[in-house]
């Protein structure tokens, strides 16, 4: 999937008591929500580390969550050992809207422990 950011309506970064710490939620609009579920559905049938995406911005991977499950209501949540902070800077970096340079989801990598 490769976007650039258009399609992601809404990004927060809240507690959630669920996972004992903060998550980032996201909200997509249809297309979004469309392209979405295709990822997430062709990610989530793979076992680890293969079922991990890479959000890239200007080349540098600002998160690399893990899917469990496909996501076809166009919503995400990523969670993760975030910081109040860290999650509050991934919630404004997704929800940024368009941005100057795509979005591009180019692989599955497996990433260091």
């Amino acid at each position: 999937m490769t976007g650039t950011g258009t399609h992601v309506s809404s990004a927060g970064a809240v507690r959630d008591q669920r996972v004992g710490g903060r998550v980032v939620r996201l909200g997509f609009d249809p297309v979004g929500a469309k392209e979405f579920s295709a990822l997430t559905g062709t990610l989530s049938a793979n076992s680890a580390p293969q079922n991990q995406m890479a959000i890239v911005l200007d080349g540098a991977v600002i998160s690399a969550p893990s899917v469990n499950q496909r996501l076809g209501d166009g919503t995400a949540e990523i969670s993760g050992s975030f910081t109040r902070e860290s999650a509050e800077r991934l919630a404004v970096t997704l929800g940024s809207g368009a941005l100057p340079a795509p979005v591009t989801v180019t692989g599955v990598t497996r990433l260091p422990h």
